[in-house]
């Protein structure tokens, strides 16, 4: 994980900048999810999500998402991340188990 954040993230938004970036986490969760519909009983898209789980979240979606936080007033910086955290993500989760029944 260190690697790839020393090396490789800050490359990544230098050349395509943080918005653009900030997408390939759940692009590369959507692609690993299409591997596992297509391939079910197959070691390495299991692996594949494992490994996109555990180290891209940590490498690509925490640290980018604390780079997000950095545009926002650092005296409104607290009350804007408990607002995501605490209301708009749970709304989205419920809303997107709702659309999977």
């Amino acid at each position: 994980m260190l690697p790839i954040q020393l090396f490789l993230l800050g490359r990544l938004v230098q050349r395509l900048g943080l918005g653009t970036a900030n997408l390939i986490y759940p692009l590369s969760m959507l692609g690993i999810c299409g591997s596992l519909i297509l391939f079910p009983r197959a070691l390495f898209s299991a692996a594949a999500q494992h490994f996109a789980r555990t180290t891209f979240r940590t490498a690509f979606r925490n640290t980018l998402d604390n780079l997000m936080y950095n545009a926002v007033p650092l005296r409104v910086k607290g009350r804007a991340r408990a607002f995501i955290g605490g209301l708009v993500m749970p709304i989205g989760t419920i809303i997107g188990g709702g659309l999977l029944l």
